[in-house]
């Protein structure tokens, strides 16, 4: 016959004491449960992302490069998520460091498309700038160096967001290493179990 954890048959509620530790490790374990909320959200959306890169960069094997390394880091996001909620502190460390590789990515691709236009090529197709008379309108008008600045804008931006936003979330992931060990050292063992079958508390 199976008991609780009080050690009373399991038909009976739970004492007073387990429901007080109940209680205190779902107040104790809010951080970590942010922390896998985080995860999953972000790693289910940089999968959606990925699909979307190599669905619309069929022809282009570099696009398709970029998609299939996105769908790569979105599924250690979602392996690591799955290891969080079952309160192993390494999976902060890989959420940490899978976050730095998603910054590398971006920096990556968006300085390969901006260093060539700070060296003075068209972001334009080529059948724009091959063409005198597009190309005489473009420096004519100004747009040329409008549409350049556009372009330079929104990859430094880009560079810029990988920095600070997956910068600060590996950061964020880093530190919740410390709070999933505390959660552990302080939670009656019986509620760590049912949190590692899957059980909510």
């Amino acid at each position: 016959m199976s008991v609780s954890p009080s050690g009373h048959p399991a038909s009976n509620p739970l004492s007073y004491q387990n429901m007080q530790e109940l209680s205190a490790a779902r107040a104790g374990g809010k951080k970590v449960r942010r922390a896998i909320r985080v995860a999953l959200f972000d790693g289910w959306t940089l999968a959606f992302f990925a699909c979307l890169t190599v669905l619309f960069s069929i022809g282009s094997l570099s696009s398709m490069l970029i998609g299939l390394i996105l769908g790569g880091i979105a599924a250690i996001e979602l392996y690591a998520a799955s290891r969080l909620r079952k309160l192993d502190p390494g999976a902060c460390k890989i959420l940490g460091y899978n976050q730095l590789a998603l910054a590398a990515l971006i920096i990556i691709y968006a300085a390969s498309q901006l260093v060539p236009m700070m060296m003075g090529h068209s972001p334009l197709p080529a059948e724009v700038t091959s063409d005198p008379a597009a190309a005489q309108l473009l420096d004519s008008s100004g747009y040329g160096q409008v549409i350049n600045l556009l372009y330079e804008g929104t990859y430094a931006g880009m560079i810029l967001f990988a920095i600070f936003s997956m910068g600060s979330l590996s950061l964020y992931y880093f530190t919740r290493t410390k709070h999933v060990r505390a959660y552990v050292q302080q939670t009656p063992q019986w509620i760590i179990d049912m949190q590692r079958q899957g059980v909510s508390v």
